[in-house]
């Protein structure tokens, strides 16, 4: 087990948000920005290993999921069954060892990979990792901004509605690369701080 934590952090580490310098991530920005349009804010999501309160019921399933499938395997080649059945059960323990392990180090891959930015008639998502992509939302069209913060003042800020309470809504690390949840700022830092940046650019900008 202590192998398999110092395993995870390594891998972790190795896409901190931090090696990214702060100019970097400015002129990324920059290359976006259209005629006349200034760059208000940058900034990162955290990096390394990220738990979130809905990992309270997603990683007991993925353990007890895990531990299913070896268990299939294991009974399945002990009692020399057809080949088709011992081959049947690989997919689903790479399944479940992604679902336990995988997803972590995913997620932090793509957070290590995504700069958030605030100009002065949008907010912006870049996301440079396996399928680099855009998210662009006009200052104008937010109909709903909702912060959250923590008691270290980081928070997320999610541009749009989630339709389930923290608890039963997937974790971040099971729904990285799909563009299904709402636009958000993931913990990052001086929450409030960009929370009232963004309520005053709309503000300028109607």
């Amino acid at each position: 087990m202590r192998r398999l934590r110092a395993f995870l952090w390594k891998e972790m580490a190795t896409y901190r948000s931090c090696d990214h310098e702060t100019g970097a991530d400015d002129e990324r920005l920059r290359c976006e920005l259209g005629a006349g349009e200034r760059l208000l804010w940058v900034g990162r999501p955290p990096g390394g290993l990220v738990f979130e309160v809905a990992d309270l019921v997603y990683v007991p399933f993925s353990l007890l999921f895990l531990a299913f499938t070896i268990f299939w395997e294991g009974a399945t080649l002990l009692s020399d069954a057809p080949l088709l059945f011992v081959f049947w059960g690989v997919p689903f323990i790479i399944v479940a060892l992604h679902l336990t392990i995988g997803r972590f180090i995913f997620d932090a891959h793509v957070r290590g990979c995504t700069v958030y930015g605030v100009t002065s008639q949008r907010v912006l998502i870049v996301e440079d990792s396996v399928r680099p992509s855009i998210r662009s939302l006009s200052l104008r069209s937010i109909v709903e901004c909702r912060l959250v913060e923590c008691r270290d003042g980081s928070g997320e800020i999610a541009f749009g509605k989630h339709g389930s309470v923290p608890l039963l809504r997937p974790p971040r690390s099971w729904t990285s690369g799909l563009k299904s949840a709402p636009p958000t700022f993931f913990r990052i830092r001086d929450a409030r701080a960009v929370y009232d940046l963004i309520r005053e650019a709309q503000h300028v900008a109607a």
